[in-house]
């Protein structure tokens, strides 16, 4: 989106840690960068670019406004004026792998695309374990054709474990957050 996470998260990360922030929208894409460079941030990396499941061009919907509503899936029934634009959309598998990169955290808030970004993402959650904090959007998975189950079975056979943000067991998948963490961080008492 604009920086809220990436710039908060560029605070506690280690000295050499990286944080790549990934932003398909143009208009959110120059506020990224504004909001890095107006808080002196180094260890930002922005990409222009969509996370999915391939390495391709894809269609995006998005408007003129800085907002967190542009989607794979068509327009948000928000009133705004949306316009079909291709975008640029990457693996995180493929991205790993061409930059070397071991992630210890990752952000997916993809407004329905959870499923994709997981997807693309097999690798990296099998070889280096990330936690991962996941945006769950339930109505626009099901625009995009898949569903929260779809979601939570693959992230299951890759032995992942959903929770709420503050650990608890998830009961029903909503919109919200959620803290998604490799089954082996997981103690006894939490499961």
């Amino acid at each position: 989106h604009i920086g809220l996470v990436a710039l908060s998260m560029s605070d506690v990360i280690s000295s050499k840690g990286l944080v790549y922030s990934f932003e398909p929208s143009a208009i959110n894409y120059v506020y990224l960068r504004k909001h890095i460079t107006a808080n002196g941030v180094q260890n930002i990396k922005a990409i222009e670019s969509l996370v999915g499941c391939s390495n391709d061009n894809v269609i995006f919907f998005e408007h003129d406004r800085p907002a967190g509503q542009n989607s794979l899936g068509g327009p948000a029934r928000d009133g705004l004026k949306y316009v079909p634009v291709h975008r640029k959309q990457v693996a995180l598998d493929t991205f790993c792998r061409d930059h070397r990169l071991s992630p210890e955290i990752i952000k997916i808030d993809v407004e329905g695309a959870e499923t994709a970004v997981v997807k693309g993402a097999q690798t990296v959650l099998t070889r280096y374990r990330p936690k991962i904090f996941l945006s769950v959007h339930p109505r626009k998975l099901e625009d995009l054709g898949s569903s929260t189950e779809e979601l939570v079975n693959l992230l299951t056979e890759l032995n992942y474990v959903c929770r709420e943000i503050d650990g608890s067991p998830v009961e029903i998948f909503r919109l919200a957050e959620y803290l998604v963490l490799p089954k082996e961080n997981l103690s006894i008492e939490a499961e």
